[in-house]
């Protein structure tokens, strides 16, 4: 009778294990479905990231070139000069001039300068410049046209074409035909509106 209800209890009890067992689930494999779900989710990170580019850089307008230099000459030379009844001559550092014993444009560039150029009442670093690119305290000279070889006047004229560190365009002008105390030549922005405008139009070009 013991042995028969001991039997009895083993029995129960494989069966209860046989139950636990079905009840335990394996772990379900992801569906087709999800897996493309997750795919296209990555494919379309990557996409985004790749697809990603930095702004561009803005280029520099304006500035100084030969070809702007050229069109300043001929408009000087050919029309401007001319309307007013005056010859000009352009001087660089490799064609000098004189203006009532002032070499130009040597003489009024502040390192080479046998006078100090006063702007407007300031003292900025006067450099030839190629390109028109100034630093702070400086101005870019990029042309020099004077009247005073054909003129021999105590009327003549020179102005200078700068560029200032904000790439704006300026034209100075002197009559000065006589040293002062100061060892200084006195320049001011010329008031001409149409040989400023063509400057400033010039400079203000790609």
């Amino acid at each position: 009778m013991k042995r028969s209800s001991i039997l009895v209890q083993l029995l129960l009890s494989s069966l209860g294990l046989v139950a636990c067992s079905q009840q335990v689930q394996k772990p379900t494999a992801p569906s087709s479905s999800q897996l493309s779900t997750t795919t296209n989710t990555a494919t379309s990170s990557t996409s985004s990231s790749s697809t990603t580019t930095k702004p561009a850089s803005s280029e520099r307008t304006g500035g100084w070139t030969e070809e702007k230099s050229a069109q300043l000459k001929d408009y000087i030379l050919t029309d401007w000069g001319p309307a007013l009844g005056q010859t000009y001559k352009s001087y660089t550092p490799a064609t000098l001039g004189n203006f009532f014993g002032v070499p130009i444009p040597d003489g009024v560039l502040t390192a080479t300068a046998t006078m100090t150029a006063d702007m407007n009442g300031q003292t900025p670093e006067l450099f030839w410049s190629m390109d028109g690119h100034a630093q702070s305290n400086q101005l870019a000279v990029v042309a020099v046209y004077a009247d005073s070889e054909d003129n021999r006047s105590m009327s003549q004229h020179l102005y200078l074409f700068t560029l200032n560190p904000q790439g704006e365009g300026q034209v100075w002008i002197t009559q000065q035909n006589q040293g002062n105390p100061e060892n200084r030549l006195y320049f001011t922005e010329t008031k001409n509106e149409d040989l400023r405008h063509f400057f400033t139009q010039l400079v203000g070009q790609p």
